[in-house]
């Protein structure tokens, strides 16, 4: 049987960060979508006359689709290839915003309904490749910055939805004018640098992952985990129990980031008394922490602990369950609640980009892309299920602190379960 050829490489290629940036985009576009629709609420709340809880269901179908279409997702670029279910969604997102031009479909509220969950699938069906395909490109001992890198961006999306919807609306355009400029523009010219740029790992070096064609000097961590028997197909990943500990972090991680945005602004009003003003400003306080914390993460990972994840993910799962616990014991400083929040908020981020290494790495890098694309279900059902059930349980008990505690109980047991994936 003849051996399959590849390009062995003296050293990682620099190519390798520009893959970065594209994916970090890419994936950047998509949350730009996400966040659209709350970059100008009030405009779209009075369009359709609808309340509050129903103008939120416009942002929760984005995410249903994008949490059930992911190992979809993953399939078709395994037929078709990285580079092309990438442009390919990024150029289906922009037909689907287009569609906002037809007054006939803006005007109707479950029109857009139904369109903003075919806008979630955008991300469903390029996440496998944007999420787990990055660290493909990097050496072991690389794989954490890299992911807190691509993740960590995902906050300018935010920024650019809530800095140019104002003003356009200003300009005279009306909220789903907006929605069209602020997607497709973009859309059209980040989609065609994507198709004709990027390359599949692959076609340029034989191999799924810049890893394998290392030196092993040049990657002792991937050295030590090539020695490691790891899933060839997804049939064993769903027969091993570190694919499932995975998982459920996962899914407790989605909960947790989402979950904090249903109860944790709640608490500081309704069970500490702080004004709603100093409310909005402990919580904006919060909103640099992506950028910050994310990269942290994986320079902690990659640097501290030479590229093994478990650790990362124990501490960050302890200091949830710190930061929750102390919070209410504040008081009514906005001060030292200011600190508590900003390190609640970052332990969710912290272990964000050395989290998403690992779907890729406790499988074969052949069948990454589809072991990310699982562990992304389950992390988004974790964050679609979160919010309505925490405000359920608020309104149930009357305060917010059964659903701190649910979180807390919850990141104990992910912390437990970090302890058993050991990679």
């Amino acid at each position: 049987m003849a051996t399959q050829q590849f390009k062995k490489l003296d050293k990682a290629p620099s190519f390798r960060w520009y893959a970065l940036l594209m994916n970090a985009l890419a994936y950047g576009y998509f949350f730009m979508t996400v966040n659209i629709l709350n970059a100008m609420t009030d405009e779209v709340q009075q369009a359709f006359g609808v309340s509050a809880t129903e103008l939120t269901f416009l942002t929760t179908a984005v995410m249903i689709a994008f949490a059930v279409v992911p190992t979809f997702g993953a399939h078709i670029a395994a037929k078709i290839g990285g580079r092309n279910i990438v442009a390919l969604s990024i150029f289906y997102n922009v037909v689907v915003t287009l569609l906002f031009l037809i007054p006939a479909v803006s005007q109707d509220y479950l029109a857009v309904l139904v369109l903003r969950f075919l806008h979630g699938a955008t991300g469903g069906l390029m996440t496998g490749t944007v999420v787990g395909g990055t660290p493909l490109w990097f050496p072991v001992k690389e794989r954490g910055i890299a992911s807190g890198l691509n993740l960590g961006i995902l906050g300018v999306g935010f920024s650019i939805d809530t800095f140019f919807a104002p003003r356009l609306m200003g300009a005279g355009l009306d909220w789903s004018a907006t929605l069209v400029v602020i997607l497709v523009v973009p859309g059209v010219l980040l989609g065609a640098v994507y198709f004709f740029t990027m390359k599949d790992i692959k076609k340029l070096y034989g191999v799924d992952a810049v890893a394998d064609a290392l030196d092993e000097e040049q990657d002792l961590a991937g050295a030590a985990d090539s020695k490691l028997h790891l899933p060839v197909t997804m049939g064993e990943a769903y027969r091993d129990k570190v694919f499932w500990a995975t998982g459920f972090y996962g899914f407790v991680n989605g909960w947790v980031v989402y979950g904090f945005t249903a109860f944790l602004p709640s608490m500081l009003t309704n069970d500490m008394g702080i004004s709603g003003i100093a409310a909005t400003n402990i919580i904006s306080a919060t909103y640099f922490v992506t950028f910050v914390a994310s990269p942290l993460g994986g320079i902690i990972s990659d640097k501290v602990f030479k590229g093994k994840r478990y650790q990362l993910l124990s501490l960050g799962c302890l200091l949830t369950v710190v930061t929750l616990l102390l919070i209410p014991r504040c008081g009514t400083s906005t001060t030292l609640l200011t600190v508590f929040f900003i390190l609640a908020y970052g332990s969710t981020s912290i272990v964000c980009g050395t989290f998403w290494t690992l779907p890729s790495e406790i499988v074969k890098p052949d069948i990454a892309v589809k072991s990310s694309a699982s562990v992304m279900t389950l992390a988004n059902i974790g964050g679609v299920i979160a919010s309505p059930i925490l405000v359920a349980v608020t309104q149930a008990t009357g305060s917010n602190m059964m659903s701190s505690y649910i979180c807390i109980i919850l990141a104990l047991l992910a912390g437990i379960m970090a302890l058993m994936i050991k990679r």
